[in-house]
């Protein structure tokens, strides 16, 4: 062993995340790990992140693209040089662009996670009973564009619809719903947004005769949860019509995601895009992970589509 293989080849590029993050004004703890496939290292980061009592209870992972997606970093996008920073930003730039960016460099590995194992690391996180987000097309968010719009203000919208539940007729507030709900209020109160946005939530009904009702219902949960944010009932009889029909007491049970037509997902997507166009960041829940994971994906992409 010469002196080169005693060094933890973590601690070399440490350094550089360490000042992505003050560049970048995170407030966040760095936490790095060398493991023999990704799935087993995004088990390690959820079972040991954290100091103390503070344990993070929410896990945010990107789209599964058929093409990866081009992340671009620039140096306007982070803080002139810092004193306390040991790495200016043109190197933290540098690093994090180049071709032999640190993923790649320590395992040699150039292959992309699979298909089966992104739907296997999705149902790792929820085994693990932490709250899974799933982001997509954040790459075509211009931030500064926002914080320029001064006299037009972009939308955060919510739409907590149980897409394997559609006929349900209640509100429908479970978790998974208010957990949306709680991450697009503390968006909207961030000094960033505060000021650039509105929030707004959607409420999908079956019929017009309910409409006037649910809207008094949301209404008032707003007002008990003291959140600020505008009210709209959406008629989606257009979208529940795809949806295969149940007799008897199935009525209401959960289906899987390999269930659902592609006819029926593609439908409220259309919705959320018709609905939702002017919109800076749109929020909804989605089914649980299925066993088949190509199934999955293709799910996903027929309602996340843009």
């Amino acid at each position: 062993m010469n002196e080169n293989d005693a060094v933890d080849p973590l601690q070399q590029v440490f350094p550089y995340w360490l000042s992505l993050v003050d560049y970048l004004k995170l407030k966040a703890f760095v936490e790095l790990t060398i493991s023999s496939s990704v799935r087993q290292g995004i088990q390690q980061l959820i079972r040991l992140s954290g100091l103390g009592a503070m344990k993070p209870n929410t896990v945010v992972l990107g789209f599964h693209e058929v093409s990866p997606v081009n992340t671009i970093l620039q140096e306007s996008q982070l803080l002139k040089d810092l004193r306390y920073s040991k790495i200016d930003r043109a190197a933290v730039v540098e690093y994090f662009t180049a071709k032999d960016y640190m993923p790649k460099e320590l395992s040699g590995n150039l292959e992309r996670l699979t298909s089966s194992d992104y739907v296997n690391v999705l149902k790792d996180v929820l085994h693990m009973t932490k709250s899974l987000c799933v982001a997509r097309h954040f790459h075509k968010l211009d931030k500064e564009a926002l914080s320029q719009s001064w006299n037009q203000k972009r939308f955060i919208d919510v739409w907590p619809v149980d897409l394997q539940r559609p006929v349900e007729t209640g509100l429908g507030w479970d978790n998974s719903s208010l957990f949306l709900l709680q991450l697009a209020c503390i968006l909207s109160m961030s000094s960033r947004w505060r000021s650039h946005s509105r929030l707004r939530v959607f409420i999908c009904v079956n019929s017009l005769q309910d409409m006037h009702r649910r809207d008094r219902q949301l209404k008032q949960m707003l007002d008990m949860l003291r959140i600020k944010a505008e009210s709209i009932v959406v008629p989606w009889d257009h979208v529940v019509c795809h949806f295969p029909q149940i007799s008897g007491p199935l009525v209401n049970t959960q289906r899987p995601t390999i269930d659902l037509p592609g006819s029926y997902l593609s439908a409220f997507n259309e919705m959320i895009k018709r609905y939702s166009e002017e919109a800076a960041i749109t929020l909804l829940n989605l089914p649980l992970p299925p066993d088949d994971a190509n199934n999955m994906l293709t799910g996903l992409e027929f309602v996340t589509y843009s």
